[in-house]
């Protein structure tokens, strides 16, 4: 937990070096979410700045444009993934559901195995959390080796990845509540705080 939240501080810390220039390119990501085929594109560009100031390198309007150019395909085909493993688990859930299954279970079966469908939807968040910063950051770009190398943080720092899990879902919440964070910061925060995340998990593989 404490390592968790040493990221979290140190993501807080270079967000505001760079505020300035996350605010606005999490203006411009905001913008380009609104029409579909820019949205995941727009995200990743995001995601791949957040890369950067984990890096401590800057960042700027022309490396997002470069970013959202060279990752528009790889961020529909992870965007393509996630749509599969949600759907694949609302489907399961809602096909077992105590008045609706067609296989006469009982319901408290049909119950235990929607709990179980919750937590594979659980499992999917933890992992897919590492999916895109992994991307960012490893040679082989495809998304199997993207899932293994999340697959292997998780198992080896459980705990990590669901303090991690957690702290972003208060930020989204505090931030849907507030409204404004939304517009002004929170994409970029969180974007900050996953790559540097995964590239403090990754230290120890990198010795």
């Amino acid at each position: 937990m404490k390592d968790a939240l040493l990221v979290f501080g140190a993501a807080l810390k270079d967000t505001y070096y760079e505020l300035f220039e996350l605010a606005l390119l999490n203006m411009l990501t905001v913008l380009l979410l609104l029409p579909v085929v820019t949205g995941p594109p727009a995200l990743a560009a995001l995601w791949a700045m957040g890369n950067r100031v984990a890096q401590g390198e800057p960042v700027n309007t022309r490396a997002y444009l470069n970013a959202l150019r060279v990752h528009f395909g790889r961020a529909w085909a992870v965007t393509g993934l996630n749509l599969v493993a949600v759907g694949v688990v609302a489907a399961n859930f809602w096909f077992y559901n105590p008045g609706n299954n067609p296989l006469g279970l009982s319901p408290h079966l049909s119950l235990y195995i929607q709990a179980g469908w919750v937590g594979m939807l659980v499992f999917w968040l933890l992992l897919s959390q590492y999916l895109f910063p992994l991307l960012l950051e490893q040679e082989d770009q495809r998304l199997r080796t993207g899932l293994r190398n999340a697959a292997v943080l998780l198992v080896t720092r459980p705990g990590f990845a669901v303090i991690l899990l957690l702290l972003t879902t208060l930020v989204a919440m505090v931030s849907t509540f507030l409204t404004i964070p939304w517009m002004l910061i929170t994409l970029s925060f969180l974007a900050v705080l996953a790559n540097t995340a995964v590239r403090r998990l990754l230290e120890p593989h990198r010795a």
